[in-house]
C-alpha cells in the first residue's frame, strides 16, 4: 500500500482540530496562550486539568501518586525512546523497594534508552542492568560476573558507561584484571558524565598497578596529569596514583614529592586516609620518621586517620625513631599509640607499652613507677612473645628497685 503523501496526513490532522481551534480563537482574547496555540496550529493543552491539589507530593519518591505524570508518558509512548521517564519511575520504584515493577520499568529503560548506535536486542539485557546495579552495591561480584558472561553482547551493546563501570569493578574485585582494563577501556567509549570520569581513570590505574604493566600505567598518569591539570577536585587523586605508581617501582624520592604535593589539595576524607597512608609508607621505606611524625602530627589535628589505624603509625614511627636513637619524639609517638581514646585490646597498644615502659625504665623515679604500670599493661596483652619480654622487663626494673634499696640501706648503716 502506497503511503499517503506528508501534505495529506497534515491536512488531515488539522481538519480535525480546527473546530476547537476556531473556538478558542472566537472565544479567547488575542494575545491569550491558548489563542496563540491556535493561531499556529499547535495543540491546546488543558492546564486546569493538569493541576494537582497543593497536597500532592509527586517529587516525594516514596509516595506511589508521584509516577502518574511517568506512567502517562510512558503508557501514552509506549514504544518511543523516552528513557528519561522509564528510568526515574524505575529509581522511585526502586526506592519504595517495588522489584517487581523496577524490573518491569527496567525493561523499557535500556531496551529504549538513548542510542545512536546499537540497541540491546532482548528483554533480557534491562534485566541483568537492574539486578547488577542492586548487585553491586551489595557486593555480589561473583553474580555480576555470570552476569556478565551470559549477557555480554547486551551489555556491549548498552552505550552508556555506567553498566560497565560496574562490571569492570566486579572484575576487578574478583582479580580478573585483564577482563577489567578492558571492560574499563569500553566504557570510556560510552558515554560518561564528568563525576564518573575520575573513578573509571582511578580504576583504570589500580588495575595497571595489579597487573604490573607500569608503561600503560605511566602513559595514562602523564595524560591525566595534562587534563586535570586546573581541576583540583580531581588533581589529588591524580598526584597520589602517580605517587603510588613512583613507589611501587621503588623510586621512593619521586613518589614522596608527588604524595605531598597531593595532600596540598581538597580530597574526601576516605580517600584522604589513603594519600596520607601511602606517604607514611613511603617515608618509613626511606627511613624518614622525624617527617613521618610531623606528619602524623597534621593528621591527628585534621583527624585524617581512624583511631586504630593512626595508633599503629604512631607505634611504627616510635620504633623508628627509637632505633636511631631518637629516645625523646619516640616517647611522644608511643604515649599518642597509649592515648584513652584509642584500643587497648591489640598489638599496638600492647607493643607500644612495652616499649615505652622500656625507656621511661631507665629514667628517675617517678618515671620508673610509671614504666612499671606500662609494662604490666604489656604483660597482661594477648600477643605471649611481647608479654614474656615485658614480664622480664619488670622483673629486671624491680631488681633494680631493690639492689638501689639494699644500697641506700647499706649507705645509711656505714654512716
Amino acid at each position: 500500500m502506497r503511503r499517503p503523501k506528508a501534505g495529506y496526513r497534515q491536512g488531515h490532522h488539522q481538519t480535525r482540530r480546527r473546530p476547537l481551534s476556531r473556538h478558542i480563537l472566537e472565544e479567547a482574547p488575542a494575545r491569550q496562550r491558548e489563542a496563540v496555540l491556535a493561531e499556529r496550529g499547535w495543540p491546546v493543552e488543558d492546564r486546569q486539568a493538569r493541576r494537582q491539589p497543593e497536597s500532592a507530593t509527586r517529587r516525594d519518591p516514596a509516595d506511589p501518586a508521584g509516577d502518574r505524570e511517568y506512567r502517562a508518558v510512558i503508557d501514552g509512548y509506549r514504544h518511543q525512546p523516552i528513557a528519561q521517564r522509564r528510568c526515574t519511575t524505575s529509581l522511585r520504584q526502586r526506592f519504595r523497594e517495588d522489584t517487581a515493577a523496577a524490573v518491569s520499568t527496567a525493561r523499557g529503560y535500556v531496551r529504549h534508552a538513548p542510542d545512536p548506535g546499537r540497541r540491546a536486542a532482548t528483554p533480557s539485557a534491562p534485566v541483568s542492568w537492574l539486578v547488577s546495579l542492586r548487585r553491586y552495591f551489595e557486593g555480589e561480584y561473583q553474580r555480576i560476573y555470570h552476569i556478565y558472561v551470559n549477557e555480554h553482547r547486551h551489555i556491549d551493546a548498552y552505550r552508556p558507561g555506567r553498566l560497565k563501570f560496574i562490571v569492570g569493578r566486579a572484575l576487578q574485585e574478583l582479580a580478573l584484571y585483564r577482563q577489567a582494563a578492558v571492560v574499563y577501556y569500553r566504557a570510556l567509549a560510552g558515554t560518561m558524565n564528568e563525576e564518573e570520569l575520575p573513578k573509571i581513570y582511578r580504576r583504570r590505574a589500580e588495575v595497571y598497578f595489579a597487573l604490573e604493566d607500569y608503561e600503560s600505567a605511566q602513559r595514562l598518569l602523564s595524560h591525566l596529569r595534562q587534563l586535570y591539570a586546573e581541576n583540583e577536585d580531581f588533581l589529588a587523586e591524580v598526584l597520589y596514583l602517580s605517587g603510588r605508581l613512583r613507589e611501587l617501582q621503588r623510586r621512593y624520592d619521586e613518589a614522596r614529592e608527588y604524595l605531598r604535593r597531593c595532600l596540598e589539595y581538597p580530597a574526601e576524607l576516605p580517600r584522604r586516609q589513603v594519600h596520607v597512608q601511602s606517604l607514611l609508607r613511603v617515608l618509613a621505606a626511606i627511613g624518614n620518621y622525624q617527617e613521618m611524625a610531623e606528619l602524623l602530627g597534621r593528621s591527628q589535628k585534621q583527624q585524617w586517620l581512624p583511631p586504630a589505624i593512626a595508633q599503629g603509625w604512631y607505634r611504627r614511627t616510635g620504633d623508628g625513631l627509637r632505633r636511631a636513637g631518637d629516645e625523646e619524639p619516640a616517647r611522644q609517638m608511643y604515649t599518642l599509640a597509649l592515648a584513652e581514646e584509642l584500643p587497648t585490646d591489640n598489638e599496638d597498644y600492647q607493643a607500644a607499652a612495652l616499649r615505652l615502659g622500656e625507656l621511661l625504665a631507665t629514667g628517675d623515679e617517678e618515671q620508673r613507677r610509671q614504666a612499671a604500670d606500662y609494662l604490666q599493661s604489656a604483660a597482661d596483652g594477648a600477643d605471649e612473645l611481647l608479654a614474656r619480654r615485658a614480664r622480664a622487663s619488670r622483673n629486671s626494673l624491680r631488681i633494680k628497685e631493690l639492689q638501689s634499696e639494699m644500697e641506700s640501706l647499706f649507705a645509711t648503716e656505714d654512716d
